[in-house]
């Protein structure tokens, strides 16, 4: 269960934070040290960046890569160069779902860990037909050429281990939050956790990942009459995992990966999703049963909006980048510049926060 995946990338997601509609963080000393944030969803960064109407965005994969190959964009810090082997998606269930349903979950999982498996050991061999058949799987999903999914493979780590490293991470990317005031610290007593540490043990469950370890092909399929609605993000190819398990050329007998486990899925509906603060929203309001998406959007509506979901395997680890104007070159040419994010509550976002507030920026919303 240690196989995991180097890919090239850059990701993100989501969340519009509840009471905060323009926020102004962390007040500087120079009004020149100011650097603005807009809204802006990834599939639509490049053309923002074209069109001069924002200097460079944080993104992630294929976004990333997509900018960087056209030639109008450099690649100012990939993620990992920001937050060294940082998390980013995960998978989540909706609680009430996982206790009526744990055979199914059980059996999502499993065929998230066997494709996952099966892209780490294509990727091996780049002059194989499994992996012409991966780009442009990835191509076709992501809408963006064979080269650019090339690139995103690069740099990206593709995993579904819960790890204690996965562990500290969520830890750490709480109390950032806690920091920034985007979760009062109250809030945590609120939804019943002692602490950061204790939020993080009952909301990160590793039990199911072993458990499904042990399932097994099956002819039958156990839902048949009511497919489990699985939640994803538009052209993210740190989800790759679902798009290979969805793909019915691949396995032998015009089966998906799901069907060959005995799981009939469907996308949930108004899915994909532009990040994953709309699919949590989604889960909110009873449309999504298992979803992939990032991390931090899943813990802050769960803490901020009590949204019932917990992690139950990773997804992917880095595969983000920040993406310039070329003649932006080092810190002081962010002065005054516009940066686009997917969100208030995507890590994208909250790496962005981080970086530059504590390289002494005053970060407003544009």
């Amino acid at each position: 269960m240690d196989k995991k995946i180097a890919i090239i990338a850059v990701a993100v997601v989501a969340i519009v934070v509840l009471g905060i509609v323009a926020i102004t963080f962390m007040q500087g000393d120079s009004d020149e040290k100011v650097v603005y944030w807009v809204a802006v969803a990834p599939i639509d960064q490049k053309a923002a960046l074209a069109a001069g109407t924002i200097d460079g965005a944080i993104t992630w994969e294929p976004y990333a890569s997509d900018a960087l190959l056209s030639g109008s964009a450099a690649i100012y810090k990939w993620s990992e160069d920001i937050w060294e082997d940082h998390p980013c998606c995960v998978v989540a269930v909706d609680q009430d779902y996982l206790a009526e349903n744990e055979q199914i979950v059980l059996r999502v999982l499993k065929v998230h860990q066997v494709a996952t498996d099966w892209i780490y050991e294509t990727i091996q061999d780049t002059s194989s037909d499994n992996y012409t058949k991966l780009l442009d799987l990835g191509a076709e999903f992501s809408q963006r050429n064979t080269s650019v999914v090339a690139s995103s493979l690069e740099h990206m780590i593709l995993t579904y281990e819960i790890t204690s490293e996965f562990e500290d991470w969520m830890e750490l990317i709480t109390e950032k939050y806690i920091d920034l005031d985007l979760i009062e610290n109250a809030t945590l007593a609120t939804r019943g956790y002692d602490s950061v540490e204790d939020f993080v043990d009952q909301y990160v469950n590793s039990s199911y990942l072993a458990m499904a370890e042990d399932i097994e092909p099956s002819e039958e399929i156990l839902n048949e009459d009511d497919p489990v609605r699985i939640g994803y993000l538009v052209g993210d190819l740190h989800q790759f995992a679902r798009v290979i398990a969805a793909d019915d050329t691949l396995w032998g007998g015009n089966k998906s990966l799901f069907e060959i486990y005995g799981v009939a899925t469907v996308t949930s509906e108004g899915g994909p999703y532009a990040n994953g603060g709309a699919e949590m929203d989604a889960f909110a309001t009873g449309l999504v049963d298992i979803g992939y998406l990032g991390s931090p959007p899943a813990i802050l509506k769960h803490l901020n909006a009590g949204v019932n979901t917990l992690i139950v395997g990773q997804v992917n680890t880095v595969g983000s980048a920040i993406f310039v104007d070329p003649e932006i070159t080092s810190l002081e040419d962010f002065y005054g510049k516009t940066i686009a994010t997917p969100g208030p509550s995507s890590i994208q976002h909250l790496m962005f926060l981080d970086y530059f507030t504590s390289n002494g920026f005053t970060v407003k919303a544009k």
